[in-house]
């Protein structure tokens, strides 16, 4: 039966939906799985933990598409093969360019170029999302009538298809691992005795409409979430919640024609998002078409119509600074929200600045650019590599590896000079520190040893943090990390922060890897 659960507030629809998932998890043996959006998976899997315990948990698999397809090739069959990735797609593509060259028209004077292959792999892309072969685009050639269109179609189904018969020499290219899911649920009565859930989607590709057409099929159970108030469109596709519908209307179709049964949607009246009945009018009047007068009084909401980017900033900032001085507001009241916060910088920090109003600004950074993140996955690089020399530097001009500058020079120009890598670095060095120099002074010999006490003190650290790593979990990987970080002597504020906010990275991490 698919049953669908309606509501505006998206914390609202995926809390009802944790919630039944909840009593079935604690009350029958059905077996259950809640497909998400691959980026909101881990978060998924923590709630499902806290609302469930350790034990329960096991009965709710969190899972996404991608993952979904792992899991069925895992136990049908599917998966082995070397799999492409975005640097082989750009070969592949060149090469395809190059072998269909001299049959182009169109595209002969771009064939070369970087453009038209960035170009083709996006309708690559398009298409296989689409589930859209290049032989269904000459078929349909061969219907229409003679144009630029029609040869332009001609030649991308003739360079698509010089591209998958090259790929599929030797690769597996993971955007087809949809279409290859298809065909292996078909064989496969996969979700037998499942109740599943999905959440979180506005819309879908035709091929994760495939794969749903599937459980629909095969599960007990198919709950959906969708972010609207109803399934009915008056707007004709013009309205805010109208793409959430047609998924809607599509889904309904889709269960009509396999025969499954569809459950009165359960729409959720309950509204917290807004405790200001002002801001609720705004929300529920937004984006669309009509006029309606709001009955409540209005104390909460204003509209101002900046001239520009300035005015609107010098408006926020003047007003923050009035009800301070006026209303006895504190600044930490003030949270300034913007959809597109990196056209404002510059711009809005300055107007705060210029009327005094102390401000944090968030700008988002790759956590890679951290000293102490790069320190960490460094060491766990120089563990897989081997010891190689990059990572080891790599490891070291973080500055927070324990040598100084110094030390560090002369460690790369001695590796630099000798060729060293891989487990020399754990054997003790006695080559000329000047390179092939006749005789071996007693300056020398104290910079040979000074350079060995500094490569000791490099790996003897990190061959303790090998040792610890192996055979362990997740919370033994944070706690070798953290020995690691230690020993030492990484500012000890920053490891208790980098700890707080990554120990969840580390199991996670485990698990993934032991998936793959």
């Amino acid at each position: 039966m698919l049953r669908f659960i309606l509501g505006r507030s998206g914390s609202g629809k995926t809390e009802t939906v944790r919630s039944v998932l909840k009593g079935m998890a604690q009350s029958s043996q059905k077996k259950l799985m809640l497909i998400v959006p691959e980026q909101s998976s881990f978060e998924n899997e923590r709630a499902m933990l806290r609302l469930l315990g350790a034990k329960d948990v096991q009965r709710v698999q969190v899972t996404s598409f991608s993952r979904l397809a792992d899991a069925a090739f895992r136990r049908y069959g599917g998966a082995a093969g070397r799999r492409l990735d975005d640097g082989g797609r750009s070969i592949f593509m060149s090469l395809a360019l190059e072998q269909v060259k001299e049959h182009l028209s169109f595209y002969r004077k771009s064939a070369e170029s970087t453009e038209l292959i960035g170009l083709m792999l996006s309708a690559s892309t398009e298409f296989k999302m689409c589930d859209v072969k290049p032989q269904e685009l000459e078929h349909a050639v061969q219907s229409m009538v003679q144009s630029t269109l029609r040869q332009k179609m001609s030649e991308l189904s003739l360079i698509l298809s010089a591209y998958d018969a090259l790929v599929a020499q030797s690769y597996i290219d993971p955007l087809d691992d949809l279409t290859r899911l298809k065909t292996v649920l078909q064989d496969h009565d996969f979700f037998a005795g499942y109740t599943v859930a999905i959440d979180s989607f506005q819309s879908f590709t035709v091929q994760e409409y495939q794969i749903i057409n599937l459980i629909l099929g095969q599960s007990d159970d198919l709950y959906v979430t969708l972010c609207t108030d109803q399934l009915d469109d008056p707007e004709c596709g013009m309205g805010l919640f109208s793409l959430v519908r047609r998924t809607g209307k599509n889904l309904m179709r889709m269960a009509k024609q396999s025969n499954v049964k569809i459950a009165a949607p359960e729409i959720l009246q309950s509204e917290r998002r807004f405790t200001s009945p002002a801001l609720a009018a705004v929300e529920s009047g937004a984006y669309r078409f009509g006029r309606s007068t709001a009955s409540c009084e209005n104390k909460d909401v204003v509209i101002y119509e900046a001239k520009n980017g300035y005015d609107e900033a010098a408006f926020v900032a003047s007003t923050i600074r009035n009800l301070v001085i006026e209303e006895q507001y504190r600044y930490s009241d003030f949270a300034v929200i913007a959809r597109s916060p990196d056209q404002y910088r510059g711009i809005l920090d300055t107007a705060l600045e210029r009327r005094q109003v102390p401000y944090f600004m968030d700008k988002p950074q790759s956590v890679d650019a951290e000293p102490l993140m790069r320190l960490v996955l460094s060491a766990f690089q120089i563990i897989q590599s081997g010891f190689s020399s990059d990572a080891i530097f790599s490891y070291l001009k973080t500055g927070l590896a324990g040598l100084n500058t110094e030390e560090i020079s002369r460690l790369e120009n001695y590796v630099f000079i000798w060729n060293i890598s891989g487990k020399k670095w754990k054997e003790e060095w006695t080559e000329h520190p000047q390179g092939f120099a006749e005789k071996m002074t007693e300056h020398d010999t104290q910079k040979l040893a000074e350079i060995n006490a500094s490569r000791a003190a490099v790996t003897t650290p990190l061959i303790r943090f090998a040792n610890k790593l192996k055979e362990t979990d997740g919370e033994g990987m944070a706690a070798a990390v953290y020995s690691l970080l230690q020993e030492i002597k990484a500012p000890f504020s920053s490891v208790n922060s980098f700890m707080a906010s990554s120990r969840s990275h580390f199991c996670i991490s485990r698990v993934e890897s032991s998936r793959s």
